[in-house]
């Protein structure tokens, strides 16, 4: 592997722990962490979003949506990301994975998936196998819909499924 490109960012340092997330949308890169959320450019040029700490982004029938630490700091962008809207309710969403047109979103990375209600504020958790882990913080990392099926890191193993049902 060789870089191709180094992008520095001076309110983002080089500390990787403090780096939650980097997703491509729409022809950006959009870099989340404890000090802040980042638009990146393909050519480098960089835009600070917001300077407190942000978990994830994701897009949504045409708009992206950005999660904060807090439950109070979601925002919604009808432009791509160059302008961001806060949306006034309180969302429990925090790390995101959009699969077949769903939302499904944990705590943190390892912590058990929950599938979002419509209005983006909460979720109910996904029924599981009776022999995969509940207890166990460190078991989900990412849920994916690929050729009509569902595929869910369980620890070191992928299961998959077609059709995802969530608990009562």
């Amino acid at each position: 592997v060789e870089i191709a490109q180094r992008i520095d960012i001076v309110s983002l340092p080089g500390d990787p722990a403090t780096l939650v997330n980097v997703k491509f949308i729409n022809g950006f890169y959009y870099v989340t962490s404890q000090n802040g959320a980042f638009r990146i450019s393909p050519s480098g040029d960089a835009v600070t979003l917001f300077t407190g700490w942000m978990q994830d982004v994701f897009e949504l029938d045409g708009k992206l949506y950005i999660t904060g630490f807090n439950d109070f700091e979601f925002y919604t962008s009808s432009d791509n990301g160059a302008s961001w809207e806060r949306v006034l309710d309180p969302t429990t969403i925090k790390m995101v994975e959009v699969a077949n047109d769903e939302i499904f979103f944990h705590q943190a990375i390892g912590f058990r998936f929950k599938l979002a209600d419509t209005d983006l504020k909460d979720g109910q958790n996904i029924s599981l196998n009776e022999d995969f882990p509940t207890n166990d913080f460190a078991a989900y990392s990412n849920i994916v819909y690929f050729f009509g099926n569902y595929y869910l890191s369980v620890q070191k193993e992928i299961a998959f499924s077609s059709a995802i049902q969530t608990e009562e």
